[in-house]
């Protein structure tokens, strides 16, 4: 037990460690290019701390070509850890900070936007045939990066580089981007320290495995929140909610558009008619949030908390049979 216990406190630790490394050259990169931490939030830190998904997805997909049923667990991971991300850990910063939109609200909408039509796209391709095919995975991919592309000309990201291309040098900015994804594999590794041994800690105290697998599903949101909290507390709060939404969108294209390029998923209904739209419905209150005021105050962080409850009850105590 005492060797768990100190095993959780490193992985806090390399939480908080590897969170200010991946916070810092991300403020370097953008100090050097002269465009905002919520772009870096939107796309190298959001990127990096889908690694955790990216990643599950791909094995998953393997397993599926090996005739292993994996696709409720990838597409509930992923889902399950964009709720957790809307909610939860959005919710928990909110009442560390009331994130103002000011400037921001025009390129903020338009990524809520992104986020929303992903959301729809993931639905519509389901809804279908029940099924992610290879050519759905591909249309979910392209439209990733075309809004990748069209985010780093919107905001004149290459105009940029060529232009301080003499004040800063392209191997600098490599050193730098690589140093963020250094910081943020020290997360995700101290992340899986933390939960690793939670579980073990659950299993000795003979806990159920519904409370065990909430334990796994927070875990997978733990990278982000780490990112997210840390931006606050370095005052870079454009990376802080540029982090979520940008993993919320990464996660919905990217994550699943790689494992269903691999081998297709079979989307069962409680995930369709359940999991999807709920998570739609938490992406829509926190908008709403945001659009209402320009900003989320703690009132409203604690009602995404709450939602997040709403949903772990509801996974395991009102639908436990599926539907």
């Amino acid at each position: 037990m005492e060797s768990e216990i100190l095993l959780l406190i490193i992985g806090v630790v390399g939480l908080w460690f590897g969170s200010d490394i991946a916070i810092n050259f991300g403020k370097k990169i953008s100090e050097a290019l002269k465009v905002s931490t919520l772009i870096i939030g939107l796309t190298v830190t959001s990127i990096g701390t889908s690694l955790g998904e990216i990643v599950t997805s791909i094995v998953a997909a393997y397993d599926r070509l090996q005739g292993i049923q994996t696709s409720s667990l990838a597409l509930g991971t992923i889902i399950g850890s964009n709720i957790s991300l809307i909610t939860f850990v959005l919710g928990f910063c909110g009442f560390f900070t009331i994130y103002y939109l000011g400037r921001k609200k025009d390129s903020m909408r338009r990524d809520w936007n992104m986020l929303f039509f992903a959301i729809i796209l993931m639905f519509l391709f389901s809804f279908n045939d029940k099924k992610i095919d290879l050519i759905e995975a591909i249309i979910m991919l392209l439209v990733y990066i075309t809004y990748v592309f069209v985010l780093l000309k919107q905001e004149k990201l290459f105009k940029k580089i060529s232009t301080n291309h003499d004040k800063i040098s392209l191997r600098t900015l490599f050193f730098y981007g690589l140093m963020i994804f250094a910081g943020i594999v020290i997360v995700i590794y101290s992340a899986n320290v933390i939960i690793n041994n939670a579980i073990l800690i659950a299993t000795k105290f003979k806990m159920n495995s519904g409370l065990i697998g909430i334990l796994i599903g927070f875990g997978t949101s733990l990278p982000e929140l780490t990112i997210s909290l840390h931006s606050i507390f370095k005052g870079a709060h454009g990376l802080s909610i540029g982090n979520l939404i940008g993993a919320g969108i990464t996660d919905s294209l990217m994550s699943l558009g790689i494992g269903a390029i691999i081998a297709p998923l079979v989307v069962d209904n409680i995930l369709l008619f359940f999991d999807i739209p709920f998570m739609f419905v938490s992406v829509l209150i926190a908008w709403l949030f945001f659009i209402r005021g320009g900003k989320l105050d703690r009132l409203e962080a604690s009602l995404l908390i709450l939602l997040y409850f709403v949903f772990i009850w509801m996974k395991f105590f009102i639908l436990p049979n599926g539907f």
